[in-house]
């Protein structure tokens, strides 16, 4: 393939330059560089790939791309060409390479805080019905239509994301729906995807180690609808808000374009009223601007409502009649409400609640429903938002009647300084909190005090498969241990 071919790019130097310039693969890791790969040096947070730019050239490399200046490149043995962005190149270069797979698909993005997943899981599972293939790239697994693979990160580098949209063309896949995060958007990740429609869930504090404080975050989230969006070559976009957020208010009013507005608000387009819920879900009215349907959603709780009204007013600009669900809508997500049952007969829910907003939702989901007392098992990541830790604790005190403080993830920071933090944030003193940092050992806790009448809540690592301490990464799964130790799952 020809460099020459790769338009958009703000080349430093004479265009001139990339005539007769062919590669046959890409690499932005020197390790992976094969002969004739086009490398791409990325700055990344804890490396630097143009470090590394003399092992790729070593390795086989017939051009490489940098972003710096350095003068010993100018005499290498191969072109080595600067961009003003190196990140935005690797994802034109990919996106020529395997020929622009998005613009063949139908693409949704979803971001926010919370929600990201259920509703990308939602929004696939809706179009299933309808009679579409659909893949999923997300927190939770990559699904290729036909094959799933191990999630690597919620969104993938531009040059896997490209390539993983090349595979579920390949196999006719319909559609693909992308869980996109702050940090995809900040790095360029999604630049070469052209998006169909984009949904915006809702915005609390979260990843505020990276992004500093939440109007930083709040722009990184910006760019999906303002730049990615605005780029797509699609002939029909749009954008899908929730209204009855804070910063999705703040959003849709600035948002130029088609959009569509979602939420309990009786402003929003699409909503839900008439609704009672049980801890086995929800019933209500979905209310969109054609035609009401009455709806039976098998997931509790009122930020799931939204996450289904979201994933509808999303299909919605492709699906006209939502007849076809016969006014059920059931789903299971992996560690996202997901229910088990104790030997003694105690609802146990595990969830990837590890945001203060997360967790009062999902405790106040369960909260009506218990009869005896709702007990929480959780603890914070080590190195990240530490401003979250006693917000966490302050929740977990208002609305759990018991706590086992744990470990989850603490990395290389020191467990127990975690867990202080957690409890300055307490404000009911009575609640019983003890500690134990053995994370299966805490769950067993719970097992062995809860009785019949008694709601367990595990929350904050959801479907993962590791925990993370100090230097060691151990295999670990909160939905493993339940299926050890509990009698059923639902």
């Amino acid at each position: 393939m020809k460099l020459s071919e790769i338009h958009g790019l703000n080349w430093r130097g004479d265009r001139r330059q990339l005539e007769g310039i062919e590669f046959s693969s890409i690499a932005f890791d020197s390790r992976r560089v094969l002969p004739g790969s086009l490398f791409v040096a990325i700055e990344g947070q804890t490396a630097d790939g143009h470090l590394y730019v003399n092992d790729a050239i070593d390795r086989g490399a017939s051009v490489v791309l940098v972003q710096k200046d350095q003068e010993e490149w100018e005499t290498s043995r191969i072109p080595v060409l600067q961009v003003s962005d190196t990140r935005l190149a690797l994802g034109e270069a990919a996106s020529l390479f395997y020929g622009n797979p998005s613009s063949s698909l139908k693409v949704f993005g979803v971001t926010g805080t919370n929600g990201k997943t259920t509703t990308s899981f939602m929004i696939q599972e809706i179009a299933k019905q309808y009679g579409k293939s659909y893949g999923a790239l997300g927190t939770i697994k990559y699904d290729l239509v036909d094959k799933q693979v191990p999630a690597s990160r919620t969104t993938p580098d531009s040059l896997s994301l490209v390539g993983l949209m090349a595979e579920i063309l390949k196999v006719k896949g319909d559609g693909v729906v992308l869980e996109v995060s702050s940090h995809a958007l900040d790095q360029q990740r999604v630049h070469p995807i052209e998006f169909d429609g984009v949904v915006f869930t809702n915005l609390s504090q979260d990843h505020l180690d990276y992004h500093g404080d939440m109007e930083n975050y709040f722009q990184a989230k910006r760019k999906l609808f303002f730049q990615v969006l605005r780029r797509s070559k699609k002939e029909k976009k749009w954008s899908v808000i929730n209204i009855d957020d804070l910063y999705g208010r703040r959003l849709f009013e600035e948002l130029p374009g088609h959009k569509v507005s979602f939420g309990f608000s009786q402003y929003a387009q699409f909503r839900a009223v008439d609704i009672s819920m049980d801890i086995d879900g929800s019933r209500f009215l979905l209310k969109t601007p054609k035609k009401s349907y009455p709806m039976h959603l098998s997931l509790p709780g009122a930020h799931n409502i939204l996450n289904f009204l979201g994933a509808v007013a999303c299909q919605s600009e492709v699906i006209e009649d939502f007849d076809f669900l016969n006014g059920r809508f059931d789903l299971s997500v992996p560690g996202r409400m997901q229910r088990f049952v104790s030997s003694k007969g105690a609802p146990i829910f595990i969830d990837y609640a590890h945001t203060e907003d997360a967790l009062k939702k999902v405790l106040l989901t369960l909260k009506p429903f218990v009869k005896g007392k709702l007990i929480l098992v959780f603890g914070c990541g080590g190195e990240r938002d530490r401003g979250k830790r006693p917000k966490m604790g302050k929740v977990a005190s208002e609305y759990a009647d018991r706590v086992i403080l744990t470990n989850d993830n603490p990395r290389s920071e020191s467990p127990m300084n975690i867990v202080r933090e957690i409890q300055k944030g307490f404000i009911r003193k009575a609640v019983p909190v003890e500690t134990q940092l053995d994370r299966e050992q805490a769950i067993l806790k719970a097992l062995k005090f809860a009785q019949p009448e008694d709601v367990i809540l595990i929350a904050g690592k959801g479907h993962e498969s590791e925990q993370i301490l100090a230097e060691e990464i151990v295999n670990f799964s909160d939905i493993k241990v339940l299926e050890r130790y509990a009698e059923l799952s639902v």
